[in-house]
């Protein structure tokens, strides 16, 4: 980590939660581990979503006027429209970044994420600009 890091992470995370939406993403826990441990049995429940509260700054999806083109990969490969959203959000709010097919709820539509790009302060991110569909 550097000094970078410790500085701009820290900045990204306080800019995003004073003028942010709140956004809860779910995310498929396969990458996670131990994220979804159930203490009273003691087990990781498969395919369970680790659910991550936080605040994203929204704006619709680049490109998308007028146009149609592919956006994402694997399953959720699709073509944008105007509806996408564009979302930045703190990446020391994620223990994995986002990725294609978890989703993010935003005022009670549920987006699916397309894809997710870091946004570096250093060697770590500081923020990932996610791509959803709705």
């Amino acid at each position: 980590m550097t000094a970078l890091d410790d500085r701009f992470r820290a900045l990204a995370k306080a800019e995003l939660d004073k003028n942010g939406k709140s956004v809860v993403f779910s995310l498929l826990s396969d990458d996670l581990d131990g994220s979804t441990y159930d203490v009273n049995t003691a087990t990781l429940p498969e395919g369970a979503p680790v659910i991550v509260p936080t605040k994203a700054l929204i704006g619709t999806a680049k490109d998308t006027k007028g146009k149609e083109f592919l956006r994402g990969s694997g399953p959720v490969r699709a073509i944008s429209r105007e509806s996408d959203r564009t979302l930045f959000v703190p990446a020391v709010d994620f223990a994995v970044p986002p990725k294609a097919g978890d989703t993010v709820v935003i005022d009670g539509i549920v987006f699916t994420v397309l894809e997710s790009d870091p946004i570096y302060s250093g060697e770590l991110a500081a923020m990932y600009v996610v791509q959803v569909k709705s």
